[in-house]
């Protein structure tokens, strides 16, 4: 029995070595970082605020699942930076001797964490480069003052490749909020920097994950990592081949519609040629939204021929596209240019909210069912006057869309709106309405 087991082992793992030459892989893993905190020598920064984008920056890496971090509690100023990287290069040196500590410029590193920074792949260093906060008065046309405050930080990021002994990446992440407290102001503008902060993390070359096809049935492709590398649903991963001379070349395209701790489930929108077990896949590192520009004719019947019109309303809208693939959250803001009823009087302005529910791909078409509601207002020319709720509703359409490209997809919409107007005038008795959408919009995936 000893024997028989010896040699089913011993076949099995000849096997495994035939597929792995038959079919080598690049599979990411897990990269250790060091984060260091963020330096802000030169500018008066309260220290809630550098806390807060600290805590961000952390957050924002943790949040990716690719990394193991280690937390710095040193600040590297800008004009250290150039004698930081080159202690990095020189204490990277086979026989480099490490000193019991090691200063650079205002901090003082023992010998234990100069040795976790050396050991590190990666090295970041945020430095703030600019920071503002401005307050406004607003006169409203009530006679009442409004105190608005506009905060404003920019933060450079460096990050090092220590066993490259390069820079890997080098980017600047400027935001601006406006509300109505100076911590409310920054505590927005740090949000929105730990979204940027987070696809710019993804841009990088060297954090880009890679991984390889386990199983194929069309439609569905299955690769390598899941939720152990911060794979989402929604996540689009480009399917590599190489050309005669040996460079990589994409030869399809998936996008994620399930994960499970390990690996992933995708559905193959196009591929030149059949995506096979062994063939190689990288990420496509995008926004966590897709931006759809669109113009929609609303016909709207009257009693008579003469009394049919129609009212073109451009719009964006936006669907939640990382995290999601089956239900997405949408939402929008369109305008009835020619809606005479109310041009007099102002542009009328709608804002959409809602889901995209049942997201269906058949190769390079999509079919998102959506459903919203729209609130509308009045905007006035004068910005100091309030805008008028006018009327409100509901909005039902299917958009079908062609990827014409990787990143960019046309499509129709089909459908109605229909809502209550909340008041009547001379020029507009209709209290209800309903209308006929037709339209085209187009999607450009950045």
């Amino acid at each position: 029995m000893n024997i028989f087991l010896k040699k089913a082992l011993s076949v099995l793992f000849l096997l495994f070595c035939v597929a792995a030459a038959v079919f080598p892989q690049s599979v990411s893993k897990k990269q250790d970082i060091a984060v260091f905190r963020l330096s802000y020598y030169g500018w008066i920064i309260p220290q809630a605020l550098y806390e807060g984008i600290d805590e961000q920056i952390l957050q924002s890496f943790e949040d990716l699942k690719r990394f193991t971090i280690i937390a710095m509690n040193h600040r590297i100023e800008a004009g250290n930076l150039e004698e930081f990287d080159t202690r990095i290069k020189s204490s990277r040196e086979k026989d480099a001797v490490i000193p019991e500590e090691v200063l650079m410029g205002q901090e003082a590193f023992t010998r234990e964490d100069w040795e976790k920074t050396v050991n590190s792949y990666y090295l970041v260093v945020p430095i703030v480069r600019d920071y503002e906060l401005i307050s406004r008065e607003e006169k409203l046309t009530n006679g009442k003052i409004r105190v608005r405050y506009k905060a404003r930080i920019s933060v450079e990021f460096n990050i090092y490749s220590a066993h490259k002994k390069t820079k890997a990446a080098f980017f600047v992440i400027e935001k601006t909020a406006i509300d109505e407290t100076p911590d409310a102001a920054f505590s927005s503008a740090i949000a929105l920097m730990g979204v940027s902060l987070d696809n710019h993390i993804r841009r990088v070359p060297d954090f880009r994950i890679r991984t390889g096809i386990i199983k194929a049935e069309k439609p569905d492709v299955y690769f390598e990592l899941g939720d152990d590398m911060g794979i989402k649903k929604g996540d689009e991963y480009a399917i590599i081949g190489y050309d005669e001379e040996n460079n990589e070349k994409e030869t399809g395209l998936v996008v994620v519609t399930d994960t499970k701790e390990d690996f992933s489930k995708s559905i193959a929108l196009y591929a030149s040629q059949p995506i096979k077990l062994g063939d190689q896949a990288k990420e496509i590192p995008r926004l966590p939204v897709e931006f759809r520009a669109f113009v929609d004719s609303e016909i709207k019947f009257g009693k008579t021929a003469a009394d049919t019109k129609a009212v073109f309303s451009p719009g964006l809208h936006i669907s939640q596209t990382r995290g999601f693939y089956r239900f997405r959250p949408c939402y929008g803001v369109e305008s009835n240019l020619n809606d005479n009823d109310n041009l007099q009087n102002g542009v009328p302005v709608s804002f959409l909210l809602g889901a995209e529910l049942g997201n269906t791909y058949k190769g390079r078409f999509q079919i998102l069912p959506t459903a919203q509601v729209f609130y509308t207002v009045l905007a006035s020319s004068n910005v100091k006057e309030l805008p008028k709720s006018v009327g409100a509703g509901i909005k039902a359409f299917v958009h079908t869309s062609y990827l014409i490209s990787r990143d960019i997809k046309l499509g129709i919409n089909a459908g109605f709106k229909a809502g209550f107007n909340f008041s009547s005038s001379e020029q507009n008795s209709e209290n209800k309405f309903f209308r006929l959408i037709l339209g085209i919009g187009l999607t450009i995936k950045m």
